[in-house]
């Protein structure tokens, strides 16, 4: 046999070799154990999302009752509810002992879920 033809017969085989695709190997517990964690910070984040808008709405409505303190409260429950964003990941921090391997994605969505879910409430509240 020839070298060219050796050199096509090996670059044939290395082809073949791309042309298949495998699957790489899936942790499911690692996978079930992550979800689980994040579900639970979720739970968290809502939780707390849920209690600062109850507080947003009772400050702002007891500023409306006292006239010219209306607007002072409700700027101070904004700031209460800004707060609770900002604290959210030290709260996390403190109660979930692998929060530290969470990535930029996963605290973006729990904030983002804590402050829509504040000002969402907040609002509803107001309105009821």
């Amino acid at each position: 046999m020839s070298t060219l033809a050796k050199k096509v017969k090996k670059k044939g085989e290395e082809e073949d070799e791309y042309k298949t695709f495998h699957f790489p190997e899936f942790d499911v517990a690692g996978f079930v154990n992550y979800e689980l964690e994040q579900t639970s910070a979720t739970l968290i984040s809502v939780a707390l999302g849920l209690l600062v808008a109850i507080v947003s709405w009772r400050m702002t409505l007891l500023g409306g009752t006292t006239g010219a303190m209306a607007v002072d409260l409700s700027l101070l429950a904004l700031l209460v509810g800004l707060g609770g964003a900002i604290g959210l990941p030290f709260l996390i921090k403190a109660v979930r002992t692998k929060a530290e391997t969470y990535r930029k994605g996963d605290w973006a969505s729990l904030i983002a879920l804590y402050v829509l879910l504040w000002l969402g409430l907040w609002s509803l509240f107001l309105n009821v």
